[in-house]
């Protein structure tokens, strides 16, 4: 059952995604993101003490685990990347050939994304910017990974100096990380 909460979370969601223009299929999807949220998140706006005590706590992880999600999930992404990009290089053969996948079997998937950007740049697979950037991500990562509060008074979740809690920061972190994309797409 759907409470006030949901209700606002979702219609804040909604508003930047004009639910006249979305098929069938991504209403449904939007539900269930939204029935994911209630579930993991338990709003219960009709419990006074919850609202007092329970929600910015709630609220706050969601919020963390969405800027979490993102690093993660692109830090992922960025290795796949890394993973075509040096198969590419080191491997002449196709994808589908044996010499490719023992390749990316046994050598690639042993490698941690560190030795995977050390291997890239010296073999000249991917530039200095571009090296400077994963090595960022990378650390962001492992911050992310490995602490389950971001918001703390002793350590930052900083990119270029800059806390990535912060909406315009974390914007331009966004926006840089898309720029790795492309970059690493075209090498």
């Amino acid at each position: 059952m759907k409470n006030k909460s949901i209700n606002k979370l979702q219609n804040t969601f909604n508003s930047e995604i004009e639910m006249k223009n979305l098929t069938k299929k991504e209403k449904k999807i939007l539900n269930e993101i939204n029935q994911i949220r209630s579930i993991i998140y338990g709003y219960n706006e009709n419990n006074p003490e919850w609202i007092k005590e329970v929600r910015p706590y709630k609220i706050a992880i969601e919020r963390d685990e969405l800027i979490r999600n993102f690093i993660i999930s692109h830090h992922l992404l960025t290795e796949e990347f890394l993973n075509t990009k040096l198969l590419k290089y080191f491997i002449k053969y196709s994808e589908k050939s044996k010499h490719y996948q023992i390749f990316g079997d046994f050598i690639l998937d042993r490698l941690s994304y560190k030795e995977k950007i050390d291997l890239a740049y010296k073999a000249n697979v991917i530039s200095n910017g571009a090296y400077k950037f994963l090595e960022k991500l990378n650390i962001l990562r492992n911050k992310c990974a490995h602490r389950w509060f971001l918001k703390d008074k002793k350590v930052k979740l900083l990119y270029e100096g800059k806390d990535l809690l912060n909406i315009k920061n974390f914007e331009q972190f966004v926006d840089d990380v898309f720029t790795a994309h492309e970059v690493l797409w075209n090498l």
